[in-house]
């Protein structure tokens, strides 16, 4: 999929997300500390969790008229809702009460500043019509990882805290 999502990208102005750090965020946990990362370990590894496919359904925008970034959209299977359920599950028994969020599951391609300059704009509208239809063969959602975001001025920089393959089912 990310070979696919790469070729997308080549179509778009902005800001792109390297290949290496394309990724669909299940759970958003913010700042927690160590403590909390080390309980929250334990309980996934104990864990069977649901797996199934992913699919790319089409191209989305994000930040309304004035776009923020563009993203792949993930098609809301059953089971990628009952596995953000189930996590979201797993972070209350934790301590932690995420709030209240719609999920949209999605894949972010580019990001743009404050504002898109018109030749971007022309460039994105393009985007967003030549693969207006596009949707990628299904591929298999092995593995769940937890990382830890930094951002800095050229874009967050991600690292893998632990990896917790996906063998239940819903």
């Amino acid at each position: 999929m990310r070979a696919a999502l790469v070729r997308v990208q080549e179509t778009l102005p902005g800001r792109l997300v390297a290949e290496e750090n394309l990724h669909l965020t299940v759970a958003f946990l913010g700042d927690v500390d160590a403590a909390f990362l080390d309980e929250l370990h334990l309980d996934l590894s104990g864990r069977a969790l649901p797996c199934d496919d992913l699919t790319v359904t089409g191209l989305v925008t994000f930040g309304g008229r004035v776009p923020r970034l563009i993203a792949a959209e993930i098609a809301k299977t059953e089971w990628l809702m009952a596995l953000h359920r189930k996590l979201r599950t797993v972070l209350r028994d934790a301590g932690l009460d995420l709030p209240r969020d719609r999920f949209r599951p999605h894949v972010t391609l580019a990001r743009f500043g404050q504002r898109i300059d018109p030749v971007d704009r022309r460039k994105l509208d393009a985007a967003l019509a030549a693969n207006a239809g596009i949707r990628l063969p299904p591929v298999r959602a092995e593995a769940l990882g937890l990382y830890s975001s930094t951002l800095t001025p050229e874009g967050p920089n991600y690292e893998e805290l632990a990896r917790y393959h996906l063998r239940g089912t819903i």
